[in-house]
């Protein structure tokens, strides 16, 4: 039975057959061993005293070190050193403690002081189990140190998202942080654990190296493919969505799914059905320049061909992302142009061009009631007509054609390139 007023002296270089060297001694002697290299006082405290060895250097395992004018002072900062097992002191900068995670070999050095500092019980046992020369591929979060592979257990633990990690002695001992146990490999040195079971898979069907074509509405961040599928599933109009490492990791949004291209990265899944296929032929990244009679709010472009069909006077129409999502509606398709993301269709055949008299260079002046592009003067008259309250109108080529719609024709003046006419 160990007594605090007794010494115990510990065999430290054969663990396996520690025992008893010496009889007990009154505090304050030294144990008498023969032929020991090291030995450690063990008295009943959590912190043992450690047994220098003059003139004796360890070599590497270096993890830090301290301050202390006297070697003695390296015990207790060893002891609350995370990882520290072993020192060697020195003169140098007024006296230096080096502190070690093991004694790596002793080397003869004049004035050094080196000791081993291993606690009498066995280290703590790993709250995880380990896996010997084992690395675990991929899905890295970040690393911290430990100068023990044990020790990564609990800072896994207590990392957010972490369940496994791999251990290497890099930089003194290091845990690189995992986010789930993927494919492994043999790598000797390395100790790996799974702390905790990986995160639910993806609640949908990636396919891998796939980008589904347009129908974007909208984008949000997520650092996996994976975690892209309760992101379409809770976003209005999200069928489908293609996910790229951009900014970290990002999920494009789909209404449908329509074209797929193949795309090194990409990772896309169909996470609903397509709703049902537009009633009229999308043009994708097309835009109807001018006639526009009004604008209607709808999530998709497939959902303009209906609206356009129930407004009055509309023949086609040019969907936007704008504002969540924008039906631009046209009394006719005229010139178009390429405008990436813009998705056009034309509803119904143009209208027949008017058969009334243009008054060339004319302008009727004031009564505006509002206006309209068109970069057809002739189309002006059907905006007119689709415009409540509209009586005539005057057309000029601002902005590349505009009818300035007016509930009535009063004064007129000459203007130059000007075309008006009465409804």
């Amino acid at each position: 039975m160990l007594h605090d007023d007794r010494l115990w002296c510990l065999l430290l270089d054969q663990p396996e057959r520690r025992h008893l060297l010496a009889q007990e001694w009154p505090w304050g002697h030294q144990c008498q061993l023969n032929n020991v290299k090291s030995a450690l006082f063990y008295v009943g405290y959590t912190n043992p005293v450690c047994v220098l060895r003059a003139d004796v250097d360890y070599a590497g395992n270096d993890i830090g070190r301290a301050s202390a004018t006297k070697a003695d002072d390296c015990c207790d900062i060893c002891h609350k050193y995370a990882g520290c097992r072993a020192y060697t002191w020195t003169n140098q900068g007024g006296g230096t403690c080096w502190l070690k995670s093991k004694n790596g070999g002793e080397t003869y050095k004049v004035g050094a002081m080196s000791a081993e500092a291993y606690p009498c019980s066995q280290p703590p046992t790993p709250s995880c189990s380990l896996e010997n020369d084992v690395d675990y591929i991929d899905n890295d979060i970040g690393n911290k140190p430990s100068s023990t592979a044990g020790g990564c257990c609990d800072i896994c633990k207590n990392t957010d998202k972490c369940v496994a990690f791999s251990w290497t002695n890099q930089n003194g001992g290091t845990c690189w942080l995992k986010s789930a146990k993927g494919s492994t490999a043999q790598k000797a040195g390395v100790i790996s654990s799974q702390v905790s079971p990986n995160p639910p898979g993806p609640t949908c069907i990636l396919e891998t190296d796939v980008d589904f074509i347009g129908n974007d509405v909208g984008s949000k961040a997520s650092s996996s493919a994976g975690g892209c599928c309760d992101i379409c599933r809770a976003t209005t109009n999200c069928v489908a969505f293609s996910w790229t490492n951009q900014d970290g990791g990002t999920c494009y949004l789909k209404s449908r799914t329509d074209k797929k291209a193949t795309k090194s990265g990409a990772i896309s899944s169909q996470v609903l059905d397509n709703p049902p296929a537009p009633s009229c032929t999308l043009e994708a990244d097309v835009d109807y320049v001018g006639n526009d009679i009004g604008s209607k709010a709808s999530p998709t472009a497939g959902g303009c061909c209906d609206i356009c069909k129930n407004s009055q006077g509309c023949a086609a129409f040019s969907w936007t992302n704008q504002n969540g999502g924008t039906c631009w509606l046209k009394s006719s398709k005229g010139s178009t142009t390429q405008k990436p993301g813009v998705i056009s269709s034309q509803v119904a055949p143009n209208p027949p061009t008017p058969s009334y008299n243009l008054e060339n260079d004319v302008d009727y002046v004031g009564n505006d009631i509002g206006s309209a592009l068109s970069t057809d003067p002739a189309q002006c008259c059907t905006i007119c007509k689709a415009t409540q309250g509209c009586k005539a109108f005057s057309w000029s080529g601002f902005q590349g054609g505009t009818c300035w719609l007016k509930n009535s024709k009063t004064a007129t003046k000459s203007s130059p390139g000007v075309k008006s006419g009465v409804i």
